[in-house]
């Protein structure tokens, strides 16, 4: 259940990354929604690709 928190807490927080990311690039880049995203996306990626791998590969012996 702890993972899950955990999971759930990120997903949340990506959400406001996301919008950070998002929301300039529509409203200073004029980027239609379709090229937004994927960029978007991207750097969500980067950015979470250790908090998603320490959440999802809990050490071993490491209670969860």
């Amino acid at each position: 259940m702890s993972r899950y928190l955990k999971y759930h807490a990120r997903w949340q927080i990506s959400s406001v990354v996301m919008l950070a990311i998002m929301w300039p690039l529509e409203h200073f880049c004029n980027l239609p929604i379709w090229l937004n995203l994927p960029i978007g996306q991207a750097v969500g990626a980067l950015i979470f690709w250790r908090i998603d791998n320490w959440i999802l590969n809990p050490k071993e012996g490491k209670k969860s």
